[in-house]
């Protein structure tokens, strides 16, 4: 991402507003990863409709980071979405916030004031799933596929990824949201899916690696 994601991302993390975490499989668990440390500076690319972004690491608290971001956003579905996110100030077209995510050698599980839901574990099998209960919805990530080879161009070259599907939004206009992931260097990408069957999709890269 060159300064243009962790809003796509944050957008589609922040979306959640968390009251009950359901554990299907268990805890996340594995030491802390340098992408979670405090300076660590994410960048973005392939996403029209914000500039001037930037997103880093600001705090690392308990084995948990806070990655606090800014940038102006112009395209109307992800200026549309700014009104249901927590901790997002919105003035004019800039957005400003922070999100917070545990980042582990094992994967990476994003947390809110009333819980926490993994988004990745790089040992997880496909069709293993996390849920979230958020009022009279659930919020439901599953591992959709993973790579046995290296089958994935990111950043000049191929590497092994795995897919996870988020789905139970209750935001108007999100039909899903697909995480890709690398086990060395994190979050490498998402695809937000709206409902009038456009897409948006979003490289990830991080300062720091596994």
């Amino acid at each position: 991402m060159k300064t243009k994601l962790l809003f796509c991302a944050a957008i589609a993390l922040l979306l959640i507003s968390c009251e009950k975490y359901s554990i299907l499989t268990q805890s996340l668990g594995g030491t802390q990863s340098p992408i979670g440390e405090v300076n660590t500076v994410f960048t973005f690319s392939n996403i029209t409709g914000i500039s001037n972004s930037t997103a880093s690491v600001t705090e690392l608290t308990g084995g948990v980071s806070k990655i606090s971001f800014t940038g102006m956003v112009t395209d109307s579905k992800l200026l549309a979405l700014t009104s249901y996110l927590s901790n997002v100030t919105v003035s004019g077209n800039t957005v400003s916030g922070d999100m917070k995510a545990k980042i582990t050698s094992n994967g990476i599980e994003t947390v809110h004031e009333g819980g926490k839901l993994i988004l990745v574990k790089y040992n997880a099998k496909v069709g293993d799933v996390y849920s979230l209960k958020t009022g009279d919805a659930t919020i439901k990530r599953e591992v959709m596929s993973k790579s046995v080879d290296d089958d994935y161009y990111w950043g000049g070259m191929l590497i092994k990824t795995m897919v996870v599907k988020e789905t139970g939004h209750t935001a108007p206009g999100i039909s899903k949201i697909e995480y890709i992931a690398n086990h060395k260097f994190g979050l490498v990408g998402a695809k937000l899916y709206f409902t009038d069957g456009t897409s948006k999709s979003i490289d990830v890269y991080s300062s720091k690696t596994n």
